[in-house]
């Protein structure tokens, strides 16, 4: 039943031997699946070349999450890191700061460049009830102007951290107290400390990449 099944897709979509695990049909790798599948049917990738995308930072979680996505659907791409300011608060305590914070990292970006797009991934928190909240936002600008927007997942904080960064602190060095870890900013993140693993930062914002990457190719169809 599997290798019937597996025939079926291969003759409906391309590359799927990209999937497979140990060479072993039935071991699927899940994650490029999901990702791959629903949107290989709807564009070409071949339409973009030897594309340049740049990346707003040197942290490794949001590079690690703009080259995984991009490399999917922009096979050729290469990429480059800039580090430029987000010209909003070191701490967004909204979510209209850190929007805003991704827009002007991927704006400046592409101020003088023939780059495809920049991106510009902002962290923040945003305060719902009482509660402070994770929040994250992130931005695609193209080599025409046009720029595109998504949010992420969040979760609540607890009171100890909300209350320093009420205080004005960062939530980077104070999850690196709290997890007596150094620069948790760049791996799990504080999405990944309080789902317990289950949700890193880069795998957060892998999700906003997609977000991002299908508004712009939606844009190309109209």
């Amino acid at each position: 039943m599997i290798v019937q099944l597996w025939k079926q897709l291969k003759r409906t979509y391309k590359n799927l031997d990209a999937l497979i695990i140990n060479d072993d049909p039935c071991n699927l790798n899940p994650l490029i699946f999901i990702k791959k599948m629903p949107f290989e049917a709807s564009f070409s990738l071949e339409r973009r070349n030897n594309v340049k995308i740049l990346i707003g930072t040197h942290n490794r979680a949001k590079t690690k999450a703009v080259q995984t996505i991009s490399s999917i659907y922009y096979p050729d791409a290469s990429f480059e890191n800039i580090e430029v300011a987000s010209l909003v608060s070191d701490q967004p305590m909204s979510q209209e700061e850190t929007r805003q914070g991704a827009i002007n990292r991927a704006k400046q970006l592409m101020e003088d460049t023939d780059a495809l797009f920049g991106i510009g991934l902002e962290g923040g928190v945003h305060e719902i009830e009482g509660q402070l909240y994770i929040c994250n936002w992130g931005a695609l600008v193209t080599n025409k102007g046009d720029v595109f927007t998504a949010t992420g997942a969040g979760v609540p904080l607890p009171q100890e951290i909300a209350d320093q960064l009420r205080a004005g602190a960062e939530l980077g060095p104070v999850m690196d107290v709290y997890t007596n870890k150094n620069d948790i900013r760049h791996d799990e993140g504080a999405i990944g400390v309080f789902s317990n693993g289950l949700v890193n930062r880069s795998a957060m914002f892998e999700h906003i990449m997609l977000l991002l990457i299908g508004q712009f190719e939606f844009a190309g169809k109209l």
